[in-house]
């Protein structure tokens, strides 16, 4: 059995790498798009983009379930059962990825008339790019099968390094292709790359750890019925979760127009790219969590899960600072001031960030647990609430609406239920309860004076005067929260502690 320590620590690295590649998509080449892409059609294919993700519903979730179960029977070392999941996952791949591309295709003569653009042009020219991320998306899913089943048998290394090789491989064709003058065609064929490079390299890498591990290779009825059934739970939570994170962008552009569609996306940003950080750190451990839970190690998961709360609440404060007070300045900076939705709308869509990140961190803790049919269940019904939610939002009250509406839909149901079904089914002490009430008033306190106190910050003119107020108040916030959270000195001194022991094991 592979450590599950050092799993979760190199799938960390790799996951703060993933989201170090997303920056660079996210942020560094949107520059580079608004100069080689109009703005309209930028806009159009963040909208289509988003269909396109719809598209996802398909796929019932199989890499979650396929992850959860494969490491389910590593940890309790069960090889009759890991040897069918294998045949069992990549056959349903293929299926919902083929269904995926027949739809898709179906899809595209009718997909740009939900957005405003009249230039038949750019009409064109959008429902190219669209087949072509319907090609992309498909590979997506069936490469989902291999990369899952290795996650779940704690192959983070092979993995990450599959994925290194593949990021830089597709960031190169794709700034290419755009110095070529493909347009906004370089971005899906980038995909395209991308999606082939990990199909491959996970297949050579699994056939390595059958024959390093003397695994065989088996197609159960049962075995595949069996994860259709778990997948065929998870559907519900996947259609739901795909509907209300990908709608807001396509609504816009459809009731207020396809040019102000990149002006949400870009507002959003930042934040959005904030929670994927935090959001890799609940994946890197849900491997582990799940074996750690299958070998009956429940104080294991008990304090480490805990652990993690005290850190993402550290964290999402940092992070709300920092974008209550900079966002519109990074957004000035990156694409222009005429591109940043206002401080009312950037200070909602903050707020929802941080709910966001602890629904999913909750509800990712219970997947991994093994609860996927509660987990799905409540997910499709939160979806489906926020997506009647934003459409009122939005229909009736523009841009505000739509972005107040995600806020007060989460408030409502999911916000509350799934940190409660967490903390029953791990039971948490009550002073663990105690002492998260606590931390999250301190962490809030903090937060709103250091917003107070930069009320008055003038305008930032560079990057380089941006960073430095930015670290600035970085180091203040870590500062305040060292003094009055004793939780937080401990997690630093531990930290400390391992690193001077380390030093010392290796003579330095």
């Amino acid at each position: 059995m592979r450590s599950r320590k050092k799993t979760t620590k190199i799938n960390l690295f790799f996951q703060y790498y993933a989201f170090i590649y997303s920056i660079i998509l996210g942020i560094f080449l949107v520059p580079l798009y608004l100069k080689y892409i109009s703005l309209e059609i930028y806009g159009g294919w963040l909208a289509t983009g988003n269909i396109v993700a719809w598209l996802t519903v398909i796929d019932p979730g199989i890499s979650d379930v396929l992850r959860q179960q494969a490491g389910k029977a590593y940890g309790a070392d069960e090889k009759q059962k890991l040897n069918g999941l294998l045949g069992s996952g990549t056959l349903l791949s293929l299926i919902v990825s083929i269904l995926v591309l027949i739809i898709g295709l179906v899809l595209t003569n009718y997909i740009v008339d939900l957005i405003s653009i009249r230039d038949i042009n750019s009409i064109i020219v959008l429902k190219n790019a669209f087949v072509l991320a319907v090609v992309g998306t498909s590979l997506m899913i069936f490469s989902y099968g291999f990369i899952s089943f290795n996650q779940g048998i704690l192959s983070s290394m092979g993995v990450g390094v599959i994925f290194v090789v593949g990021t830089v491989i597709s960031l190169i064709v794709n700034i290419t292709l755009l110095m070529y003058g493909y347009g906004v065609y370089s971005i899906p064929i980038a995909q395209i790359f991308f999606a082939l490079i990990l199909i491959f390299g996970n297949i050579a890498y699994i056939f390595w750890r059958y024959i390093d591990e003397s695994l065989k290779f088996r197609f159960s009825i049962s075995g595949f019925l069996d994860l259709t059934k778990l997948t065929g739970y998870n559907v519900f939570g996947r259609l739901g979760s795909v509907m209300s994170t990908q709608i807001d962008t396509l609504l816009v552009a459809r009731y207020l127009g396809a040019e102000i569609a990149p002006i949400l996306s870009f507002t959003k940003k930042g934040p959005e790219l904030s929670r994927m950080f935090i959001d890799r750190n609940v994946i890197a451990m849900q491997p582990a969590v799940t074996n750690a839970w299958e070998s009956g190690e429940y104080d294991k998961v008990r304090i480490n899960t805990s652990r993690l709360y005290f850190i993402i609440i550290w964290v999402l404060g940092l992070i709300f600072t920092n974008f209550i007070i900079f966002n519109k300045y990074f957004v000035s900076l990156w694409v222009g001031k005429n591109l940043f939705a206002g401080n009312t709308v950037n200070v909602i869509i903050s707020i929802n960030i941080i709910l966001a990140v602890l629904v999913n961190m909750s509800s990712n803790i219970l997947f991994a647990l093994g609860k996927i049919k509660q987990t799905s269940k409540i997910n499709f019904v939160q979806s489906i609430l926020t997506v009647i939610t934003l459409f009122i939002g939005v229909k009736y009250f523009g841009l505000y609406g739509l972005v107040l509406a995600q806020v007060l839909s989460t408030l409502v149901f999911s916000a509350w239920y799934f940190p409660y079904k967490t903390f029953k089914i791990i039971n948490y002490n009550k002073d663990t309860l105690i002492k998260l009430v606590k931390e999250i008033v301190i962490v809030f306190s903090i937060t709103i004076g250091c917003i107070i106190v930069a009320a008055k910050l003038g305008a930032l003119t560079n990057w380089i005067v941006f960073f430095t107020y930015v670290i600035v108040v970085v180091l203040i916030y870590l500062l305040l929260l060292s003094i009055l959270s004793k939780a937080f000195r401990r997690e630093i001194s531990g930290i400390l502690k391992k690193y001077i022991k380390l030093r010392q094991t290796h003579g330095i």
